[in-house]
């Protein structure tokens, strides 16, 4: 009688296995890249609304020490330099009203909030959005 050998074990992967990690680390990034970008997006937005807050808080405090809003706004008056918007400020009648605009550019620009716009009342707009302002301003 010959004696028994014990039942070989594989050692690794099989190609089935392997396949089907791959497929679920495949429909994990399809999934998590969008929503990421989306993340990306809505902070660089957070960072476009505080900067123009912060700004029309310095244009406040201009115009009570002055009495009137400046033609031009200093470099300095900006809180901080931004690679995803372009920021514009425009004065009209005789320094009583001014509009700040956070302009997209890069990555930022495809994003469905546009420019983001805030004037020396308040309000809080958007141009060439595919969102409202209250969407655009509140997420």
């Amino acid at each position: 009688m010959s004696p028994r050998r014990p039942p070989h074990r594989h050692a690794g992967w099989t190609l089935l296995e392997l396949l089907l990690v791959l497929s679920i680390v495949g429909l994990l990034a399809q999934w998590a890249l969008p929503v990421g970008t989306e993340l990306m997006q809505r902070a660089r937005r957070n960072e476009a609304r505080l900067t123009l807050l912060q700004t029309a808080h310095w244009l406040e405090r201009y115009a009570a020490a002055q009495g009137r809003y400046p033609d031009t706004l200093p470099e300095s008056a900006w809180p901080q330099a931004s690679q995803s918007y372009r920021w514009s400020y425009a004065a009209s009648l005789q320094g009583q009203r001014y509009t700040l605009l956070a302009i997209p550019v890069g990555a930022q620009a495809g994003g469905p909030c546009g420019t983001l716009s805030l004037d020396q009342s308040g309000v809080r707009g958007v141009r060439a959005a595919s969102w409202s302002a209250v969407t655009c301003w509140s997420r």
